[in-house]
């Protein structure tokens, strides 16, 4: 009997995972798609190269709704109603912005036109939040730049700006609470701020040399992640301390583009390029981490990503291409098929 008990658990659990995966959903148009943020399991934005696009049935359906910004390169969904998305024309010098909606998307309004292009958003509440990012000054030189809201995005006024353009472009930015934060430069330059945003300083200008950083995220005040990476090597960088120093590890694989984590355990990582993986969980707060495969299976990366909870995500990247899972993404697992036909226990 205990063995019969024994072989139906195993049969039960290898049989969930044989439908934990990453699958893909139909899109409407071929448009490259750079950023996902979902606000509930139905209601969620895209950020494509020429529109962003809404869903309020978890992505089985999308609606084209601003079509004035061409390329988007940051976007967040504070809630259902208010949304940011951020662009670049990819022309220098920069025709950039920031752009809000407080209806869902009805209707999009410039809230910020000082050229800068932004790569992230991050907010503490729903009044305050943070837009990093960069301007292009001459040749290859770049000055960084971080802007903070008071009002929930009606204004936004400058608290940091990077006169040296020693420090390049800010890609990530992440708030452990109102007053912890940090941003990541691509040349691995890491900066934080004690105040809410009002002073900000650099930390360790080491992390990934020679390597780019593409974003960052703390779980806590000491515990924190930064991701990376060129093509054909990753680079997944962590912090005990708050930030005074970096474990670093490199790997081969795709260049990783985002990090983040639900909470202290849950938490994923998305790459673009070449190689595995493409799609990192970890559920150990990072101690480790395992690679989740979707179906079809196909070598291309990601680009973002968003969970709504631990088990509905998605993730996008590359012409038309949105994938969804709805159980966390649990890695596929090839074998038994057979649901377990007799459960008893003594």
């Amino acid at each position: 009997m205990r063995r019969t008990f024994i072989l139906s658990l195993l049969l039960l659990f290898l049989t969930c995972a044989l439908s934990a995966q990453w699958y893909r959903q139909s899109f409407p148009a071929n448009e490259y798609l750079w950023r996902v943020r979902f606000a509930n399991e139905n209601i969620g934005w895209v950020a494509s190269n020429l529109h962003i696009w809404k869903t309020t049935n978890g992505g089985a359906t999308w609606l084209a709704q601003d079509t004035s910004l061409g390329a988007d390169w940051a976007l967040y969904a504070l809630d259902t109603n208010t949304v940011f998305c951020a662009n670049y024309d990819g022309v220098n010098p920069a025709t950039a912005g920031i752009r809000r909606t407080t209806n869902g998307g009805v209707t999009w309004q410039v809230v910020d036109s000082s050229g800068f292009a932004f790569s992230e958003f991050a907010f503490v509440s729903p009044q305050a939040g943070f837009a990093c990012g960069y301007t292009w000054v001459s040749g290859s030189k770049y000055i960084a730049i971080i802007k903070k809201t008071s009002n929930a995005g009606t204004a936004w006024n400058r608290v940091y700006l990077d006169t040296t353009t020693s420090y390049d472009i800010f890609e990530g930015i992440s708030f452990a609470n109102q007053s912890r934060g940090w941003a990541i430069a691509y040349n691995g330059v890491v900066f934080n701020t004690t105040d809410s945003g009002t002073t900000w300083s650099s930390q360790d200008s080491s992390v990934s040399y020679p390597f780019p950083l593409r974003d960052i995220f703390f779980i806590s005040p000491d515990s924190g992640w930064a991701v990376g990476g060129i093509s054909g090597t990753m680079v997944i960088a962590r912090t005990t301390n708050g930030g005074s120093s970096w474990s670093v590890t490199e790997k081969g694989g795709s260049s990783l583009r985002e990090v983040k984590f639900l909470n202290s355990r849950v938490g994923w990582f998305v790459g673009e390029n070449n190689g595995d993986p493409f799609i990192g969980h970890t559920t150990n707060g990072g101690e480790t981490w395992e690679t989740q495969q979707f179906i079809p299976s196909e070598y291309f990366g990601f680009e973002s990503f968003s969970m709504a909870n631990e088990r509905v995500g998605w993730a996008v990247g590359g012409t038309n291409r949105i994938y969804k899972t709805t159980n966390g993404g649990v890695t596929w697992v090839d074998g038994l098929e057979a649901a377990p036909e007799i459960f008893s226990l003594d």
